[in-house]
């Protein structure tokens, strides 16, 4: 049904990259039972992301854009790094269809903010991935629900809160 490319700065020197890409294939499964398949994208060498999927056991292709040619077609080149960085993306999801045709994008302001793989896939299919425990939260007129998006993240995830109140009626 499509791809889900997730466009990141580098597996070997950017931790928050590393978080979401671990992240990313925690949640892959989820994403293939729906019919989307699963890569990454970064300006790192094949060598670097191939040394980085074993030691973090992804299974799902890391792509090396070398050139930044891509990143560019994409129009996500991060235009104020230089130097080593200089190439590099913003870091975010693309949603591409059968067709390749971009469904939607989800970009997140500065390189700490990441979604999830649960958010994202919250935001194209409308459900949670990997349900997480619930709790109620009873009193003699309103009942609240609390839900978080994931059990665990690594620092600059983004956790969706869901939080249901329903009224409580006596019987």
């Amino acid at each position: 049904n499509g791809l889900l490319l997730l466009f990141f700065r580098s597996a070997d020197w950017c931790p928050f990259c590393e978080g979401q890409l671990v992240n990313l294939q925690h949640a892959q499964k989820l994403f293939a039972a729906k019919g989307i398949n699963v890569a990454g994208v970064s300006y790192d060498s094949p060598q670097v992301l191939a040394e980085f999927s074993q030691r973090k056991s992804i299974t799902y292709p890391l792509l090396s854009d070398s050139g930044s040619k891509l990143i560019g077609a994409f129009g996500i080149r991060n235009v104020e790094a230089t130097g080593a960085q200089a190439g590099i993306p913003v870091p975010g999801y693309s949603l591409i269809d059968k067709q390749g045709v971009i469904e939607k994008r989800f970009f997140e302001d500065g390189y700490i903010n990441r979604l999830t793989a649960n958010n994202v896939y919250q935001n194209i299919f409308g459900d949670v991935a990997l349900p997480q425990p619930v709790r109620s939260l009873p009193s003699p007129h309103v009942v609240l629900t609390t839900m978080q998006s994931d059990k665990e993240v690594t620092p600059g995830e983004l956790v969706r809160i869901v939080v249901r109140s329903e009224e409580h009626t006596s019987e």
